[in-house]
Order: C-alpha cells, then sequence, then structure tokens
C-alpha cells in the first residue's frame, strides 16, 4: 500500500514538472515568434536607400534645375556620405498666382564602413520656408522620391507680396537614417540651407 502511493505521488510529481516545462516552451516559443515579427515589422518598415546618383547623370537630372545648388558632407555611425542639395522656384511669378519652391536632395557618394548596414536615407525632421525673413506658415511641405533624388517641396507659397523683388530662405532640420539589413537607425542631425529670390509681378 505504501509503496502504491509513493509511485503515485511520483507520478504526480513528474506530471506538475511536465506542466511546467510545457508551459515554459509555449512561452519561449510566444516569446521567439513576436521578436521575429518585430523584426521582421522594424525591417519592412525601413525607408527606402538613396543609391549614389552618378557624375554622368548630374547635368540631365531634376537637381540640374536648380536655382542655386550646395553640397553637405555627413557623417555618422554607419558611414561617410556626400548630399547635393539644390532648390528650385519661378524666378517670375504674377502677384497672388499659385506657387511652390522644391528642395532636391542627391547622394552624391558614400562610404560605409559598417558591415550592418546596406545604405542611407533622409529623414526631415522640419522644415520651413522665409520670404524676406518671416516664415510663411500658410505652405504645405510634402516629400517625395523621385528616381534617385528626394525632392521635398514647399507648396501654397504666399505670393501676395509687394510687386517687385523678393527673397526667399528653404530651411531643413536632416538626419541620416542608416538602414540594415535588420531594421533601421536615425544618424546625426544637420541643417541644410538654401536661398533664393524670385520677382513679384502684376497678373496681365
Amino acid at each position: 500500500m505504501e509503496e502504491k502511493i509513493k509511485q503515485s505521488t511520483k507520478k504526480r510529481g513528474e506530471g506538475v514538472g511536465g506542466g511546467r516545462r510545457r508551459r515554459l516552451l509555449i512561452v519561449t516559443i510566444v516569446i521567439v515568434i513576436v521578436i521575429a515579427s518585430s523584426l521582421i515589422i522594424w525591417t519592412i518598415e525601413a525607408p527606402e536607400t538613396l543609391d549614389p546618383l552618378p557624375s554622368g547623370q548630374l547635368a540631365s537630372s531634376l537637381i540640374s534645375y536648380s536655382k542655386t545648388i550646395k553640397d553637405y558632407n555627413f557623417t555618422d555611425s554607419s558611414g561617410t556620405y556626400e548630399f547635393r542639395f539644390g532648390i528650385d522656384y519661378q524666378p517670375v511669378v504674377n502677384e497672388g498666382a499659385a506657387a511652390e519652391v522644391i528642395v532636391y536632395a542627391a547622394l552624391l557618394s558614400e562610404s560605409i564602413h559598417s558591415g550592418f548596414s546596406k545604405g542611407v536615407a533622409l529623414s526631415v525632421q522640419s522644415a520651413s520656408l522665409a520670404l524676406d525673413g518671416k516664415v510663411d506658415t500658410g505652405v504645405k511641405f510634402v516629400t517625395r522620391r523621385q528616381g534617385l533624388i528626394d525632392s521635398f517641396l514647399f507648396q501654397y507659397v504666399n505670393t501676395t507680396l509687394s510687386i517687385g523683388m523678393h527673397n526667399m530662405t528653404a530651411r531643413l532640420l536632416v538626419s541620416t537614417v542608416d538602414v540594415d539589413y535588420i531594421g533601421y537607425f536615425e544618424g546625426n542631425l544637420y541643417v541644410v540651407v538654401l536661398n533664393g529670390s524670385f520677382n513679384v509681378t502684376t497678373s496681365s
């Protein structure tokens, strides 16, 4: 009788231990699935990288229409990158007419020293357009990818201004985005400033 009780107790102990192992296995599987799903989503949500624009294509690219061009060197934990920014706009607009200002960005060259990184992208943290030193609060800011060039548009620019020449300044706060084979990370912040001027005329 005593031996049967011992055997029964042993079986119950084994059952409890087995149940704990199964629960631990299930929890482990769930954790692995959650981590794997998070990594997949993180990778899918990564921005599209910019490929360097071949020098032979610069003259025929959108950036060639820019009225002002500046080159910037950006450096972060994954590499060093040379970008070209340009600003395009209508040099003459009728008073009150619709107008937009476009800032182009192209990657000219890159030197990646991180084995985890497959490329770089740009992220605009903030953008403003000032007319004669005063920020135009009515503009709408839109970003687009056109081939190998990022386009940043200031739409609905205020042209209800006095007749004559006016100065403009586009200011972008951008960050590099290091796109890795798994996931992505934001790099350093940089300020890009481009100036221009346009003439407001009376409508005919």
